[in-house]
């Protein structure tokens, strides 16, 4: 009789970097983050329309490992 082997069970838990986001519901925000607080290198994470005037913007680039700052910039429409 043959056996068939079965792979052990694994847990992969991924931990993302995000920021809680206060502001005007309906009004878009543009997040971005960069490795320097000071720096001129922000690179835009997502763009959003706030549902709720307090809201959780997760990153899910942010497993690269390195520190991160993050902020929020309103997107006035015209």
């Amino acid at each position: 009789m043959a056996t068939s082997s079965v792979p052990a069970p694994t847990v992969d838990l991924a931990t993302y970097a995000g920021i809680k986001l206060e502001g005007t519901p309906g009004r878009q925000y543009r997040i971005a983050s960069s490795l320097a607080v000071g720096g001129a290198d922000w690179v835009t994470v997502t763009t959003i329309i706030l549902p709720a005037s307090l809201f959780t913007v997760i990153d899910p680039t942010s497993l690269a490992g390195a520190k991160r700052f993050y902020r929020a910039v309103e997107v006035l429409l015209p």
